[in-house]
């Protein structure tokens, strides 16, 4: 295959939500545009979904992925096969030199086009999420399905970047994959320091939630560690995100009157507008391909409690940059702790800030491009 002066590169994200694999896509189209590639996006949103994350619809060739239903799931041979072809087709008319396809469902859709329409560009896959543990979860009667395709796009994708050391393992040590890499995702963080706690929230020192309302989310759990938290009457806890589990957790809210002491703020574009230094992030995710939201706290000299699970928050906090917790019980104590203990705030407040200043969306890009062009120029 003949590569362009001025490489091709398609971002292929369905992008079915708002979350971090989307900041992710937008923060490389961004960056690979200022370094001279020739930058599309394949998205199954419009263009004014993109606008947001600050792209610049003149400078962004966009193709939309037309569906009748959002996202893509193996569901039947005959769909698989439909979508395969589709996804052939975009790729023909498109033809990039490399196509770095970001969650599950674009990577096994970009391995299987490829090689059964036998096309020259060059597929990288990138899984957002762990793969066992998501598959259990989200898809336990179609688990088999789902894991054959892990293993098809693992095994014969050119290259495979996961977010986090431990997803990386994951697609070598059970999926068979060859070419793995991991690159930390990135945070503007220069921005979030600049703008951070500049919304006007309750001066006392309050508890801060961040992310989709989803049950892997698991942040009906907070909830009643919250109403167990005997100081609940003095502090608030603010709810930032939107999704298909709001409804069920403002009835719980409500039932058990706590409406006065948490508080659902909805999505924000800029949630770090919200967390002020030395108040307390809790994130409770079952899963996490790495968490956003838990550096964004951090750049904000914010204490962290996170659920011990697979895999970000492990790796991002290790137990010496924030606290893990494994049960409701430690989650409880730790909150009581907190809340007594000054000192202890301000130890976990530095360091927090301390290791933010690793994840910079600068160095996350700047890994990427090292991969990229690797298997561009030799893979």
């Amino acid at each position: 295959m003949q590569i362009s002066s001025k490489p091709k590169l398609l971002l292929f994200n369905f992008a079915e939500t708002d979350g971090g694999a989307e900041r992710t896509t937008a923060y490389l189209a961004d960056f690979f545009l200022k370094n001279g590639w020739d930058v599309s996006i394949l998205s199954a949103q419009t263009m004014d979904f993109w606008r947001k994350y600050g792209l610049d619809p003149t400078k962004i060739k966009y193709y939309f992925y037309p569906q009748k239903k959002f996202g893509f799931f193996p569901e039947t041979y005959y769909h698989t096969k439909q979508e395969i072809r589709k996804t052939a087709q975009l790729f023909k008319q498109i033809k990039p030199d490399l196509i770095l396809a970001l969650k599950h469902n674009a990577s096994i859709l970009s391995v299987l086009a490829q090689k059964l329409y036998h096309l020259p560009t060059k597929i990288i896959t990138s899984p957002r999420g762990p793969s066992i543990e998501g598959i259990r979860l989200f898809f336990p009667e179609k688990k088999w399905r789902w894991y054959f395709f892990t293993y098809l796009f693992t095994r014969f994708s050119r290259g495979l970047i996961a977010p986090t050391k431990g997803l990386a393992e994951e697609h070598r040590k059970f999926f068979g994959g060859k070419n793995v890499y991991y690159v930390y995702n990135g945070i503007d963080l220069q921005t979030i320091i600049e703008e951070a706690g500049q919304a006007k929230t309750d001066p006392n020192l309050a508890f801060f939630w961040c992310g989709r309302l989803s049950p892997e989310k698991n942040l009906l759990m907070v909830l009643k560690v919250f109403k167990r938290f005997k100081y609940r009457n003095k502090h608030k806890l603010y709810i930032i995100g939107q999704g298909n589990e709001e409804n069920t957790l403002k009835q719980f809210v409500k039932k058990n009157n706590l409406h006065k002491r948490v508080i659902f703020l909805g999505f924000q574009k800029k949630p770090w507008q919200f967390l002020k230094e030395e108040n307390i992030f809790i994130h409770s995710a079952l899963l996490e391909g790495f968490g956003y939201s838990i550096v964004e706290a951090m750049a904000c000299k914010m204490v962290v409690i996170a659920q011990n699970c697979p895999y970000g928050p492990k790796e991002i906090l290790e137990n010496k940059w924030g606290l893990l917790y494994h049960c409701e019980e430690e989650l409880l104590n730790y909150l009581q702790v907190l809340i007594e203990n000054k000192e202890i705030r301000k130890y976990w407040s530095e360091k927090a800030r301390q290791r933010a200043k690793v994840f910079s969306k600068e160095r996350m890009c700047e890994g990427y491009l090292k991969i990229l062009n690797q298997i561009l120029n030799y893979g």
